[in-house]
């Protein structure tokens, strides 16, 4: 089991259920934030992966990554809109 902050910073117990009082709504928008803004993080890192490939010379490789972040910012997009519409059901 690991520790989410939800929206407020509150801990939340993700894996367990040692918190009733919490909704599982509540629940799934943490993880929705954590998730969201875990793979933007992951997304910056593979972008500087990327730039130190083009600098080495490996442009092929570096256009994959690039392809990937691309990609990594349209799932992004998709998990922003999900906890937007979570919030609001």
């Amino acid at each position: 089991m690991h520790i989410l902050n939800d929206e407020n910073g509150n801990p939340i117990a993700h894996g367990g259920h040692d918190h009733p009082a919490r909704t599982k709504k509540e629940e799934n928008i943490a993880l929705l934030k954590y998730m969201l803004s875990h793979n933007e993080h992951h997304a910056e890192e593979i972008s500087g992966i990327e730039n130190q490939l083009k600098e080495q010379g490996m442009d092929d490789a570096a256009k994959k990554i690039s392809e990937a972040v691309e990609k990594f910012d349209e799932g992004n997009k998709l998990l922003s809109l999900a906890l937007t519409l979570a919030k609001r059901d």
